[in-house]
């Protein structure tokens, strides 16, 4: 059996999306033919809360190895909190042992964080192990494009730009989570042949709402108490999704104007809306007070466990799944929203390859915004999609199961095996042949 180590300094216990996104392939690589080895961070290292639960979906014959990263707690005096950056060299000299005394065939690293990236070539250089790229969300995107020299994100971003040819230099294959974000990468560095991209998005665990329903999560955060029809949003607030939260937020201001029965019921919470690990503010509810909604409308900012999130998922009388203004952006949480199998309202760019899964399999109700009719241009039609599911004669879309099986987990990893393979056949590798 071939073995691929997976660099990956955000995995169990945490449950942000990089840790999802590498469960959801350990889960099945062993039994596609590759063994996994995921080398992570030990769990202290970890800013964010530890979600012990998540790590119960996590594969009991699974190999983590743990390498030990500068404490937040020091490095934040001067700034740096960046996991890539405060694991890097821990995880270089692991890395270097593991290839050392194992037979590894290929070197997978997901980011963020990226920083992560730049261990790819010196271990290639090292060891002539190839070395594949994932990107989750873009190294170098919009955010911090407008801000001063004064200012973190400046210099943040102008690292990025700097770094992120020296790890695409050499990689042999590059992955991501949508067509869009490798486009970004072909336009940037129109050097790399397109043959090196593929384009592998989130897949979904049937077996975690299974989980759920035998294992059911009490939360403290959220109880549907049948009084009120109850919209929950579960997932950060991304800087790029303000114009699609004002224009929900404008459409059920003129629906409470309005007046009406069910109108008057709607209420929408929002959770877990920051990364941060101990949130001082609020990211929503400044919106709704200036439109004069926060009567209507409850944020809990602070991340919450992965389990929690979907037995809420399943109580809410529906879910919204909200896009960004990039068109890059692809949401994880789409797949847990279907799976809920609950009322569903979905506002997403036109480019957004949560667009192609919604009209596919029908999981809910889809309003689709593009650079020509942005969020504000779309008013009416979320409007119009809040009077259709709160209407007490509301039929939700059947979801098409079949045509859903396609965005598996399963699947989506018999594609990044599909990669493997291919880069392993154009290897030959010192440390199998002498």
């Amino acid at each position: 059996m071939k073995t691929v180590l997976i660099l990956a300094p955000q995995f169990v216990p945490s449950s942000y999306p990089p840790a999802q996104r590498v469960r959801l392939f350990t889960n099945h690589l062993e039994s596609l033919g590759w063994k996994p080895i995921v080398l992570s961070v030990e769990s202290q290292c970890l800013e964010e809360t530890p979600d012990w639960d998540f790590a119960k979906l996590i594969p009991a014959n699974l190999e983590v190895i743990r390498a030990k990263a500068l404490p937040y707690q020091w490095t934040r005096r001067i700034g740096i909190g960046d996991l890539g950056i405060r694991s890097f060299y821990p995880l270089l000299q692991m890395a270097r042992k593991i290839c050392k005394e194992r037979k590894i065939q290929t070197l997978f690293i997901p980011g963020p964080p990226w920083h992560t990236f730049l261990i790819g070539p010196l271990i290639k250089r090292e060891f002539k192990i190839p070395y594949i790229l994932d990107y989750i969300d873009p190294w170098v995107s919009s955010m911090g494009q407008n801000s001063r020299p004064w200012e973190k994100a400046y210099w943040y971003r102008k690292m990025a730009i700097g770094l992120e040819p020296l790890a695409l230099k050499y990689t042999d294959h590059i992955v991501a989570v949508s067509r869009g974000t490798n486009e970004l990468l072909k336009q940037r560095y129109p050097w790399i042949s397109s043959e090196k991209f593929t384009a592998i998005p989130y897949g979904t665990e049937f077996s975690d709402f299974d989980f759920v329903k035998k294992n059911p999560y009490s939360s403290e955060v959220y109880k549907n108490e049948g009084a009120y029809f109850d919209f929950v949003y579960i997932g950060a607030m991304l800087p790029k999704a303000y114009g699609v939260l004002r224009a929900l937020f404008s459409a059920v201001r003129e629906i409470k104007r309005e007046g009406g029965d069910r109108g008057k019921k709607i209420r929408l919470y929002f959770i877990g809306t920051t990364y941060e690990a101990d949130p001082k503010k609020y990211f929503v509810l400044p919106i709704a007070k200036e439109m004069e909604l926060e009567e209507f409308v409850s944020e809990f900012p602070k991340r919450i466990p992965y389990l929690e999130c979907n037995t809420i998922l399943t109580q809410a009388d529906a879910i919204l799944a909200l896009g960004s203004s990039e068109p890059h952006y692809t949401a994880s949480k789409i797949f847990p929203c279907i799976l809920a199998d609950r009322p569903l309202l979905a506002i997403y760019h036109e480019e957004s390859s949560v667009v192609d899964v919604m009209n596919q399999v029908h999981a809910g109700e889809l309003v689709v915004y593009s650079e020509a009719n942005p969020g504000e241009a779309v008013i009416g039609r979320i409007k119009a999609a809040l009077l259709k599911i709160i209407n007490p004669n509301y039929e939700k879309p059947q979801t098409d199961w079949v045509l859903f099986e396609k965005y598996s987990a399963r699947n989506m990893t018999r594609d990044l095996v599909e990669v493997f393979k291919k880069i392993d056949a154009t290897m030959i590798k010192p440390n199998e042949n002498g």
